[in-house]
This record gives structure tokens, sequence and C-alpha cells, in this order.
């Protein structure tokens, strides 16, 4: 992974009737998809082995900053910008 990782995280959705946070990574190339509160890569593309388990470390170390980036995104505003 280089430095120029970034980070996108969604609003808080319901799955399986529980809160949902989906994270996505890109670099470059990359990409990963990951939730929280699993802290579980769900889809990869490029990022090796080592990596996901970094970025699933990294998810599990910030779930409380996950959450309050996740509190402030309003569904309907990200809607709109789409």
């Amino acid at each position: 992974m280089s430095e120029e990782l970034q980070m996108t995280v969604s609003g808080i959705v319901k799955k399986d009737g529980r809160p949902t946070i989906y994270v996505s990574f890109q670099d470059g190339a990359c990409l990963a998809e990951g939730s929280v509160p699993e802290c579980k890569i769900i889809a990869n593309e490029g990022f090796s082995s080592e990596d996901v388990e970094i970025l699933e470390q990294y998810m599990k170390q910030q779930q409380d900053e996950i959450r309050a980036m996740a509190k402030n995104i309003s569904p309907m505003d990200a809607f709109l910008k789409g």
C-alpha cells in the first residue's frame, strides 16, 4: 500500500436488522470494501492478503472514529450528490 490510500465511509444502514457501516479503501487501481462492526473486507480487487489484514485491523482499531464519521453522513445528501 502507498501513502495515498483513500478511505470512504458510508452512512449507517441496516443489514439483517443491525446497523452497518461500509468502508471503502482505494489505492491507485486497488479497491477494497469492508464493513463495521464486522471489521471484515467483503470485496477486494488488487490488495494483497497482507494488505487486507492491515485494513481489517485498522477498521477494528478505528471503529469509534468510523462510527462518528458515519453519523455525520446524511443518506439523502449522499444520494443527491451522486
